[in-house]
C-alpha cells in the first residue's frame, strides 16, 4: 500500500493508478447546488484507542462508507448500475482511453440530476503508520496512503481532496511513552484514518482500470476532505476484520 508522508517527503510503494480518462481541473462546466467545503481541515487530532469498529466514530448525518456493502448500496443510489467494463476497454484502432473518457463525461451529467447524494456528508477509510514524533506539536507524524476495496463494482479507491498539509496525530503522555518505545525497537505503528466529506460535484467517481491489472475495473470516488480522525485499535483486537468485512487491502 503506497503511504504519503505529511509534512515529510512521499514514501511510494509502487501502486500506481492508472487515470486513462486524465484529471479534468474542476474550473470548467456548470456546477450542481451542492455546498463545497472550501477552508482547509485541521490535520492535528487526538489519536482514539477504539475498543469497537471506526463507525462509532460517524455521526448520524454522515454516511458510512467503510465495508463493501455500504459502498454498494451508496452506488446503486448514486449511480444506478455497475458499468460493463468489457465494453469500456479500448479496442483496436481507437485512441487510447477514449471509451472510458465518454463513460466518465456521461456519468458525470447523470449524476448532477442527484444532488441529494452529492451534498451528502461520506466517511471512508484510509491507513497510516506513525512517524517521528514532533516536540513541537506533542503528536506523531502520520504516513498516509489508500484503502483498496474489492465491490461488486470493481476495486474502490477514494480519492481525498485538500488534505490538510500537516497531518498529526496527538496523544496523552502515558500512551506517548509507550509508542515512543515501540518506534524505538522499529516496530511500525498501524493507525486508521477516517476522513470525511462529500464528493466534488463536477467529477465525483473516475472509473479507470487498474494500472497492474489492466484486466481489473477501479473506482475513484473523490472527496473534498471537511474532518479527519486518526484511531488506534485495542491490543489484540483485529479492527480491520471488523470493519472491513471481505473488503481487500492491495498493496505495491
Amino acid at each position: 500500500m503506497p503511504f504519503v508522508n505529511r509534512p515529510m517527503t512521499a514514501q511510494p510503494r509502487g501502486w500506481v493508478i492508472a487515470y486513462a480518462v486524465g484529471l479534468i481541473c474542476l474550473i470548467c462546466g456548470p456546477r450542481a447546488p451542492v455546498p463545497v467545503f472550501a477552508t482547509e481541515p485541521s490535520g492535528i487530532g487526538p489519536l482514539i484507542v477504539l475498543d469497537r469498529t471506526p463507525h462509532s466514530l460517524i455521526d448520524r448525518e454522515t454516511r458510512s462508507l467503510l465495508t463493501p456493502a455500504e459502498i454498494e448500496q451508496f452506488l446503486v443510489e448514486l449511480e444506478r448500475t455497475p458499468p460493463d467494463w468489457a465494453q469500456l476497454r479500448d479496442q483496436p484502432g481507437e485512441e487510447r482511453g477514449s471509451r472510458l473518457f465518454t463513460f466518465n463525461r456521461k456519468r458525470d451529467r447523470a449524476r448532477l440530476k442527484r444532488p441529494t447524494h452529492l451534498a451528502q456528508r461520506v466517511a471512508f477509510r484510509w491507513g497510516g503508520f506513525l512517524s517521528r514524533f514532533s516536540e513541537e506539536h506533542g503528536g506523531f507524524f502520520v504516513a498516509i496512503g489508500p484503502e483498496f476495496i474489492r465491490t461488486q463494482w470493481g476495486i474502490i479507491r477514494f480519492k481525498p481532496v485538500g488534505l490538510p498539509q500537516e497531518m498529526i496525530a496527538m496523544t496523552s503522555k502515558a500512551q506517548r511513552g509507550r509508542l515512543l518505545e515501540r518506534l524505538e525497537r522499529g516496530e511500525p505503528i498501524e493507525i486508521g484514518i477516517l476522513f470525511i466529506g462529500r464528493l466534488v460535484p463536477d467529477e465525483s467517481i473516475i472509473y479507470a482500470f487498474d494500472h497492474d491489472d489492466p484486466e481489473q475495473g477501479l473506482l475513484m470516488p473523490v472527496v473534498q476532505i471537511e474532518a479527519v480522525k486518526y484511531f488506534l485499535p485495542c491490543s489484540g483486537r483485529s479492527e480491520k476484520n471488523d470493519s472491513l468485512g471481505d473488503s481487500s487491502r492491495k498493496k505495491g
